[in-house]
C-alpha cells in the first residue's frame, strides 16, 4: 500500500512539471500596441521649428497623441500616429511600415534600410527626415517623436 501510495505521489509531483518553455515575442510583437505620445518636435536645418510636449494644454483645449505600431509579421510594423485635441482624435499621420531588429535588450526601427528609431517594450523614440532642394539650397526637414506606454 505503501508503494501505491508513493507511486501515485511521483506520477503526481512529475506530471505536475512541465517541459514547455516560453517563447519569448519575436521582435515586431515585443513593440507593437499603443504608445502615449509624449514629445512632438521639428527642424528644419537643424533648428529648432517646435518642441511640443504633451498633454498640451492651451486655453480650455488640451492635445494629447497615441503612437500606435502594428505587428504586420515577426519583423515588421506599421506606425501611425493619432492626435487628439479633449479626447477627438484627427487624422492619422501613416509613418508606413518598418523592419523591426533586436538590439542589445531594445530594439531598433528601419524605414528602406535607414534607422528611424529605437524601442523597448516601454518606450520608443521615432526620428524621420524629409530633404528637398530649394532656390537657397538644400532643405532637411526632420522630425521627432517619443512616446511611452
Amino acid at each position: 500500500m505503501k508503494k501505491v501510495f508513493l507511486f501515485i505521489c511521483l506520477s503526481v509531483a512529475f506530471g505536475a512539471c512541465s517541459t514547455k518553455t516560453e517563447v519569448p515575442p519575436d521582435a515586431a510583437m515585443a513593440i507593437s500596441g499603443n504608445y502615449d505620445l509624449k514629445r512632438i518636435a521639428q527642424f528644419v536645418n537643424d533648428q529648432p521649428v517646435s518642441d511640443i510636449r504633451l498633454p498640451q494644454t492651451a486655453g480650455s483645449n488640451t492635445r494629447t497623441g497615441t503612437l500606435v505600431v502594428t505587428r504586420i509579421n515577426e519583423t515588421t510594423v506599421d506606425v501611425n500616429v493619432i492626435q487628439l485635441v479633449n479626447g477627438t482624435a484627427g487624422t492619422p499621420t501613416a509613418f508606413g511600415k518598418m523592419t523591426v531588429q533586436s538590439a542589445g535588450d531594445g530594439y531598433e526601427l528601419y524605414q528602406k534600410n535607414i534607422k528611424n528609431g529605437t524601442a523597448s517594450s516601454s518606450a520608443i523614440t521615432f526620428e524621420v527626415s524629409d530633404t528637398y532642394q530649394d532656390v537657397s539650397g538644400p532643405i532637411i526637414n526632420r522630425y521627432l517623436l517619443e512616446a511611452k506606454r
